[in-house]
């Protein structure tokens, strides 16, 4: 290679950096029929924003040097963590484009699914398309963590947060999970009053000591 289109490819990999990093945590959520718990996915992931050229030219693509899947089962009238499991073998967890979703429960356990590609050369090369990417399911309970085969057996499906749970719910609005920077919080209603689930410290959620 000459000198110059060597020094000039030095250049444009020397541009191609990536920013401090990012922590972000985003959340999702089921319930069991009885309204009796809770399950809330939170995935957390450490980003480094594209800089220099690597941001060219619509802004780039994240690197993701850190993610993790994460149940928490909470029990929503008193606010207590009544487990919390991380989702899948470390190698599972490097996957590159990682989705992950609560599918429903099944007695006392609920299902998650993830899917994502493996990270490597060909991944790198062809990218993560759905002739590549790979769905793994777990069942998750008080007590384990437990690899299945998918589709999973039928769990129930998945309601928004059902209805109220306080005492006499049949007379209160329907309650909804919504989340923010703070934590995870039970809104009464579309627009109605909150209050707080659990909250976030660091990366993760923790109980709220009144």
């Amino acid at each position: 290679m000459k000198p110059a289109v060597l020094m000039a490819a030095l250049l444009v990999l020397a541009s191609c950096t990536y920013g401090e990093q990012t922590r972000v945590l985003t959340f999702k959520y089921a319930i069991a029929d009885d309204d009796s718990k809770v399950a809330i996915l939170a995935m957390r992931y450490v980003l480094h924003r594209p800089t220099g050229i690597a941001a060219f030219p619509d802004g780039g693509s994240p690197k993701v040097t850190d993610q993790a899947v994460e149940v928490y089962v909470v029990d929503p009238v008193s606010r207590k963590i009544l487990y919390r499991h991380a989702v899948g073998p470390p190698g599972e967890r490097g996957m590159v484009g990682l989705t992950a979703w609560l599918s429903g429960w099944q007695a006392d356990a609920v299902y998650v699914k993830l899917t994502g590609c493996e990270p490597g050369f060909l991944t790198s090369y062809r990218g993560c398309g759905d002739e590549r990417r790979r769905t793994l399911a777990y069942r998750v309970s008080g007590d384990a963590v437990e690899p299945v085969a998918w589709p999973a057996p039928a769990p129930r499906p998945n309601t928004r947060f059902g209805r109220a749970v306080a005492p006499g719910a049949s007379s209160k609005p329907r309650a909804y999970l919504v989340s923010d920077d703070e934590g995870v919080w039970i809104r009464h209603g579309m627009q109605g009053p909150r209050e707080p689930l659990l909250a976030i410290r660091g990366q993760a959620l923790e109980e709220i000591v009144d």
